[in-house]
């Protein structure tokens, strides 16, 4: 499967903050890893650059591409940090934390609402727990994506947002449900990043 650009995001500044309407919006924990697409046979990077990790690919069914985060595995949980890629072979002691299905069956799930792409994850994350040949790495591969907090309004906003910052977290990603996955495109995601 070809290298499909990824969906990007924008900063949510404080005047968009502002004017913040909850309607639709959901909240993701910001991961600090690695962006990849990965696909049964091959990983890429956000800029297109093949890394060859099987152990990870492995888990992925023929004609799935997920767009994700890598992140290292201390056993105790995640550790996140961007030199995932540096200090491994072959996906071993790495994560791969899926929040978004770009292809399903070797269909473009583009045109599909975020909504609808997120119960593709959820069954694809479900079927993938249940799956015989996951029985040894079921504690490896516990919890594979992302999970997501309907926001209710902007004090929820800064509730959730708090609680990351308190849990050491980069920040929150914040989605709308009706966004479809346009690569390249920043209008439909925001990041509200923890500075200092």
């Amino acid at each position: 499967m070809d290298y499909i650009e990824p969906m990007l995001s924008d900063h949510a500044l404080p005047q968009w903050l502002d004017r913040f309407n909850a309607d639709g919006w959901i909240a993701e924990i910001k991961m600090d890893g690695h962006r990849v697409m990965m696909t049964s046979d091959q990983t890429y990077s956000r800029t297109g650059h093949c890394y060859d990790l099987p152990m990870l690919q492995a888990m992925i069914p023929a004609g799935l591409m997920l767009d994700g985060e890598l992140l290292p595995y201390t056993g105790e949980g995640y550790m996140e940090t961007t030199r995932a890629l540096g200090s491994t072979q072959r996906g071993e002691g790495l994560r791969f934390v899926a929040f978004d299905v770009m292809i399903v069956n070797g269909d473009s799930c583009s045109k599909l609402p975020m909504s609808t792409r997120r119960n593709l994850l959820v069954e694809w994350d479900f079927n993938r727990a249940m799956h015989p040949d996951c029985a040894g790495h079921q504690k490896w591969w516990q919890s594979q994506i992302v999970a997501q907090v309907p926001v209710k309004d902007r004090q929820h906003l800064r509730v959730l947002f708090h609680a990351a910052k308190a849990q050491g977290r980069e920040g929150l990603m914040l989605k709308h449900v009706e966004s479809r996955y346009t690569s390249g495109n920043r209008s439909q995601w925001r990041k509200l990043k923890v500075w200092g």
